[in-house]
């Protein structure tokens, strides 16, 4: 299936932790990030004929916080969301430029945003830092009014947690960070829009940061991670039915601030990550999951090792990965998979 990695144009700063997203049009947009001493404000398209980028108009606020600082909303239009007491800001994809928008009702940061199935936008957790509060408060946009208004708590407060939207249309959140000193929690709950409950569901099998995403059975798939001291190659599978998890097949390698990408035919592909705990480079390596027989499998490397990058599915079924971190620094470097 592989044909190998090609580098593109580079972005034009330098960044990782940024938020990335494809619009309507099949272009890539990609908004802030950091990049020593601070977060940016640069805003970027990526043409995907061209291999080449385009500045746009910037934020008005510098911000950075990954794929949780962002949504696209049904419109196309992108919401950004608030930083530490900073309103949302909205990207209209017809004229490339950025509106304010409403603010949280509640200041957060790290927190995760999901577009709901009715159009919807849920925003959960997250942390105060300037109160050192981690929040259980959740938040509700309504597109049409521009607004948000608070849903019911969660359970447990967290921040920089997995959160994904199941098939059935409901939110599951597990893991993340409980205190300002980051330790984590092996907690899971489930939201239902429709009612706007929480429900405590099964813990993970320990304590951890990481990711999660959806699989094609509409079971939900925790990769990788952080315990207090331990990079993870361990995954573990949430079953709806149930509100249980299992013991999911184990990564090739350890991996944190790696990218999970789902394939247009259902399968994952995880790219780059951080080697170890204490060691910031990042990885080249590649694996993808099959859902059919549920095991993993080398891909081709990246020709540049990264963390803390994005990755997109493009409409052509390609893969986009940019910018990201190694121990020497941030990269403006972005290259592209082709999936046959």
């Amino acid at each position: 299936m592989d044909s190998g990695w090609r580098m593109t144009a580079p972005l034009s700063e330098r960044r990782g932790q940024h938020f990335s997203t494809v619009l309507s049009t099949g272009e890539v947009l990609i908004v802030g990030g950091h990049y020593n001493p601070a977060p940016l404000t640069l805003v970027e398209i990526f043409n995907p004929e061209t291999e080449t980028w385009r500045v746009v108009d910037s934020i008005a606020v510098a911000r950075y916080g990954g794929g949780g600082m962002g949504v696209q909303l049904e419109d196309g239009d992108v919401l950004l969301g608030g930083q530490e007491g900073n309103p949302c800001e909205r990207f209209s994809t017809t004229s490339e430029t950025w509106s304010t928008d409403a603010s949280f009702v509640n200041d957060r940061h790290t927190h995760q945003l999901t577009r709901l199935s009715d159009g919807r936008v849920l925003v959960a957790g997250g942390m105060n830092w300037t109160l050192e509060e981690v929040l259980t408060s959740t938040e509700i946009y309504d597109p049409a009014t521009g607004q948000w208004s608070e849903a019911s708590p969660m359970n447990h407060g967290r921040f920089a947690h997995g959160q994904v939207l199941l098939n059935d249309g409901r939110v599951l959140v597990a893991g993340g960070n409980i205190n300002a000193a980051f330790d984590k929690t092996d907690t899971a709950e489930i939201f239902d829009p429709v009612a706007n409950t929480w429900t405590i569901v099964g813990s993970l099998a320990v304590s951890k940061v990481g990711q999660v995403i959806a699989l094609p059975t509409g079971e939900g798939l925790f990769v990788g991670g952080k315990t207090a001291d331990t990079l993870l190659q361990d995954t573990e599978i949430f079953d709806p039915g149930s509100a249980t998890w299992r013991p999911g097949p184990s990564l090739l390698e350890p991996r944190l601030q790696h990218t999970s990408t789902t394939l247009a035919d259902g399968r994952v592909m995880v790219v780059g990550g951080r080697q170890s705990v204490d060691n910031g480079d990042g990885r080249r390596t590649v694996e993808i999951l099959d859902p059919e027989t549920m095991t993993w499998s080398r891909g081709d490397s990246m020709n540049v090792p990264r963390n803390e990058h994005s990755a997109v599915l493009l409409p052509s079924g390609d893969i986009l990965v940019t910018g990201g971190a190694t121990r020497l620094g941030w990269l403006d470097s972005a290259e592209m998979f082709a999936v046959n």
